[in-house]
């Protein structure tokens, strides 16, 4: 049992906390003593004590020696009592960052291991949900392209079971991945949701909506499972979970709402409901079904008759007494079959119910819309050959903008190449999102050329307050970015979504992000920037490191979104549908890579555009004259 434990990199990290801990307490305590003492000591000679020596000195001298020595005695003991056994030891001994990363690399190996040998989707799904821990960039990356190839191999599976009709009647499209605010889901995990949801409350939408923002609300109160689907699939709360209920697509699209878009139709702190007449189900009172009874203003109704009266259930008044020994206060009915929904004293006190609004949060605002410039002249956009890094270099209506750059080193390059072109000053500095392998060149940009104006999605400087990017991930230093944007006196503007957004003279429609990740890893990817650049007839996608496709699609069409050339982003997202490309429709895909990655291969395929990787196939040259543009690729200056 110790063996494995200790083989556990999330327990050595924990030890390794524990070790320094220990360290410092037995370091610092008996420091503290001794100091303690000998300033008793220096206090007793001053005043010509006889005693010079007394009892709570040697109290101290002694709890010094054993506080320091404690940690051998503890060993010497586990010695004694089991001479043979060497783990506990060896636990602490292997609680080092070293073994850790080995761990890591280890567990990622058998998981690998698992995917290549079972070629399924689970398999699939658990090696790439561990991949963030390998730290090792070239592990990753080769693991990475490893998966990309299994990928491809089990989709091409899936469908070929789907067309022979072999996919179940429940699996829509298991291999398509949705990252929303807060959940990243399958379709198949949505199918699942709805089943329950149909279940547990009937066919009607708002119920099923109803009872998976409950779901949603239950998993973030208890916190004991690591995703929403496996709370209700395992936790035992929700008594349809093994349902052999299937949901339509019009239940499945209800679910995608709540827990993709993150529109919930109950505040968080709603965390129960009951079947107020359920045939299996049985009160110690002998009521048919789990609510026994309800009390309004001190009176208590128990009756059969009672409790199926509607009208006895009063928002915020009414308390209900569960089979289970629970107690809540009623909040709605979701719907006119639904049961009634409420919530408990601790919940309530949690998110301080009686004090907070149960309207929806509203959307942030956008900018207010500007009307479009008169487009004139060419337009040209760069987009740089600098690796694996988004790099693009926007010149059009007398206005020169660049959008990321990758790290300083890369920064260096880009600035070398645009003034190799004659410029000398970026009107526009644009960070698609935080992390540092996009807005770390902003740094070197700011020193070595004239800036205009810094634009972000957010303020950097205030991102980790917001919990909106994470020092791990994003690897960069704000404060020294802002000290210098600061220093130079740029302007900083915020961009948010809406339409005909000017930076300079030219306009842009910015389709995301509506709101912005706060928890997981990577957050900083999924609250990326959507940019369309409009120039006449002609629009040019920029996506950041992530596309919303669902979010986007639910808030624009074809009038908005059809455009000539999409930049992929540079990770190669698996989730880019199908869907959302027959709305984009681009003659030519842009991907700041050193190769063409698989799920843009796909997107490529799908919509027959010509594709380009930047890494590989150097300066890609776009120029429009507002009607007719032409993509080629350029030699480096």
């Amino acid at each position: 049992m110790i063996l494995s434990i200790c083989d556990s990199p999330e327990i050595l990290k924990v030890l390794r906390i524990v070790k320094i801990v220990v360290e410092v307490i037995k370091i610092s305590v008996p420091i503290i003593l001794i100091i303690s003492l000998m300033l008793e000591l220096s206090k007793n000679i001053t005043k010509g004590e006889s005693s010079i020596i007394t009892k709570s000195m040697i109290n101290k001298m002694l709890a010094a020696v054993l506080i320091f020595l404690l940690p051998s005695f503890v060993n010497i003991i586990v010695k004694v009592v089991d001479p043979s056994s060497t783990t506990y030891l060896s636990c602490l001994e292997n609680a080092t960052t070293e073994r850790i990363e080995q761990l890591y690399t280890e567990n990622m190996e058998k998981l690998m291991e698992t995917a290549r040998t079972n070629r399924d989707r689970q398999s699939y799904l658990e090696a790439y949900g561990y991949l963030k821990n390998v730290t090792d960039s070239t592990k990753r990356e080769k693991y990475e392209k490893e998966l990309e190839e299994i990928l491809k191999e089990i989709e091409e599976k899936e469908k070929e079971q789907q067309q022979q009709g072999q996919g179940g009647p429940y699996i829509i499209n298991p291999g398509e991945i949705y990252h929303g605010p807060k959940y990243t889901v399958s379709e198949a995990d949505l199918q699942f949701l709805a089943n329950v949801g149909y279940c547990e409350q009937g066919s009607s939408l708002d119920g099923i909506k109803a009872e998976i923002s409950l779901a949603a609300n239950l998993f973030e109160l208890k916190g004991k499972y690591k995703t929403v689907v496996d709370y209700v699939r395992y936790s035992g709360w929700f008594s349809c979970a093994k349902t052999t209920k299937v949901a339509g697509p019009e239940a499945v699209e209800a679910v995608r709402d709540v827990i993709v878009n993150g529109n919930r139709t109950l505040p968080p702190y709603i965390n129960e409901h009951d079947c107020s007449n359920c045939n299996k189900s049985l009160c110690q009172n002998g009521n048919r079904g789990d609510i026994c009874k309800l009390v309004i203003d001190g009176k208590t109704y128990e009756s059969m008759d009672d409790i199926k009266n509607r009208s006895n259930y009063i928002s915020g008044k009414t308390k209900i007494y569960n089979k289970y020994g629970g107690i809540y206060t009623f909040y709605s009915f979701p719907c006119e079959r639904c049961d009634p929904f409420g919530y408990t004293a601790s919940a309530c006190k949690k998110y301080d119910c009686e004090n907070t609004s149960q309207q929806p949060q509203q959307p942030q605002q956008p900018q207010q819309p500007q009307t479009p410039v008169s487009d004139s002249g060419t337009l040209k956009i760069y987009f740089l050959g600098i690796g694996r890094y988004d790099g693009i270099l926007i010149i059009g209506n007398n206005t020169t903008l660049f959008i990321d750059g990758g790290y300083v080193s890369h920064g260096k390059k880009a600035i070398e190449f645009i003034k190799s072109l004659g410029i000398t000053k970026i009107d526009g500095l644009i960070g698609s999102h935080l992390h540092n392998n996009h807005i770390d060149a902003h740094k070197e940009f700011i020193r070595e050329m004239n800036i205009g104006g810094v634009y972000y999605g957010e303020n950097p400087g205030e991102c980790k307050a917001k919990k909106t990017c994470v020092e791990s991930d994003t690897e960069t230093n704000p404060k020294e970015l802002m000290e210098l944007i600061k220093s130079k006196n740029i302007p900083m503007t915020i961009l948010t979504v809406g339409n005909n957004v000017r930076i300079g003279n030219l306009t842009f429609d910015i389709v995301a992000p509506t709101t912005f990740r706060t928890s997981g890893s990577y957050r900083e990817n999924y609250n990326s920037l959507n940019m369309i650049l409009k120039f006449g007839k002609n629009k040019f996608y920029f996506s950041g490191d992530y596309v919303g496709t669902s979010e986007i699609l639910s808030k624009y069409d074809a009038s908005t979104l059809d455009v000539d050339v999409f930049k992929w982003p540079h990770h190669g997202q698996m989730d880019i549908s199908n869907k959302f490309l027959d709305v984009l429709t681009p003659a030519y895909i842009i991907v700041p890579n050193t190769s063409i990655a698989t799920q843009a291969q796909n997107g490529i395929k799908h919509t027959k555009a010509t594709g380009y990787a930047t890494g590989s196939d150097g300066y890609v040259l776009v120029e429009s004259d507002g009607t007719n543009y032409n993509v080629t690729k350029v030699s480096k200056r």
